[in-house]
């Protein structure tokens, strides 16, 4: 359900994320890395089952293929569980991981059963790195079981206008009755964003585990100008799917794309519709 499986197991795990790159919000007019030119009115074509461009200040929806469509999201899933988890606060609450049967080609952070570790390092292990355990960890600790916190991620997306949203379980795994689509994940990915402690998180190029460092699956941190953000996602049901966000030049735009046939694919097509929505906001 990541966008590269990742496991470590280790006897004691703790993350401590560090900054070792460019990251956040730049500016028009210094350096930038290379991207596509693409003309305003030229929207592009991605081979992919659904996207949409919005505008971040206001949600308006810049253009989009098939956005109202539902379809599987695999890790995206993990910004509800950002959600609800920031909602309900105390980032230094100690978290007890419960037993996790994490599947063959899951990202994990190796977390034992019995462990403890704060709420605000399984988030960034969550965010940054798509680990389900620290996701499962977040939702058992927070509901009491994975079914509670299941009700809670579909009553928020209900609150937030998620109409063709349901969730099954809260780390991603394909599972029937689980979907959603490009414009209802735009519509999450702005909320997440107004909350600092996912912002810092999302933004970031790594995480670092016993002194080893363990790259973001969001690969385009870095690469993409002004690319602050936000999630990626991948299973066998869901195709390669990310969240992106940029800022340039004081504007904000957000691109979904769902199911795109291989990671390249799925980067190019988020590098493309970055660049057109800008050209579209005149940034």
């Amino acid at each position: 359900m990541a966008v590269a499986a990742l496991v470590i197991c280790t006897a004691s795990v703790g993350v401590a994320v560090i900054r070792d790159g460019a990251g956040g919000s730049t500016a028009l007019g210094g350096a930038r890395p290379a991207s596509p030119v693409v003309e305003a009115a030229t929207a592009p074509s991605p081979d992919v089952r659904a996207w949409v461009v919005v505008d971040g200040a206001t949600g308006g929806r810049l253009g989009g293929s098939r956005a109202d469509v539902r379809v599987p999201i695999g890790s995206i899933t993990k910004l509800m569980t950002a959600k609800v988890v920031l909602a309900a606060g105390r980032p230094d609450h100690p978290v007890t991981a419960p037993a996790y049967p994490a599947a063959a080609d899951e990202s994990v952070i190796g977390l034992r059963a019995g462990e403890v570790q704060q709420r605000d390092v399984l988030f960034r292990a969550m965010v940054i790195v798509s680990a389900g355990d620290a996701a499962d960890a977040l939702a058992v600790d927070e509901a009491g079981s994975r079914d509670a916190f299941v009700a809670r991620m579909n009553a928020e997306a209900q609150r937030l206008g998620m109409t063709s949203t349901r969730y099954a379980n809260p780390v991603g795994l394909d599972a029937a009755g689980q979907y959603s689509t490009a414009a209802d994940t735009a519509r999450l990915a702005r909320d997440v964003m107004r909350y600092a402690q996912f912002r810092d998180a999302a933004v970031r190029p790594s995480a670092r585990l016993h002194g080893v460092p363990i790259p973001a699956t969001n690969t385009l941190l870095g690469a993409v100008d002004g690319m602050d953000g936000v999630k990626t996602g991948h299973t066998r049901g869901a195709g390669w799917c990310m969240v992106a966000s940029a800022s340039r030049g004081g504007h904000r735009v957000f691109a979904v794309v769902l199911g795109a046939p291989s990671r390249a694919e799925r980067d190019r097509a988020v590098r493309a519709l970055l660049e057109w929505g800008f050209a579209r906001r005149g940034a």
